[in-house]
């Protein structure tokens, strides 16, 4: 997704794990939604173009900029860049 967040989807055991823009991760199974540990993150911001920038453990990065574009990179190296209007 443009904002970090992806899913994983594990074929021999069926579960779905979920992992949200701050690292936050659920697993679901047939109906069923458990909390699974959290993915540590990093956050700065720059000093001089206010641009917030967050790299995940599992080698996601977003950064978003002061104009309201953003930038994502994922851990198998999909970028994805969003203008302020969200196109």
């Amino acid at each position: 997704m443009p904002n970090g967040e992806k899913a994983h989807f594990g074929r021999k055991n069926q579960i779905w794990q979920l992992t949200n823009n701050k690292g936050m991760r659920q697993a679901k199974q047939e109906g069923i939604t458990w909390d699974l540990d959290p993915i540590p993150c990093a956050m700065e911001t720059d000093a001089v173009t206010q641009a917030r920038m967050m790299i995940r453990e599992d080698s996601v990065m977003t950064i978003h900029f002061r104009d309201g574009s953003s930038y994502c990179q994922h851990a198998d190296a999909t970028i994805i860049k969003t203008n302020a209007d969200g196109s």
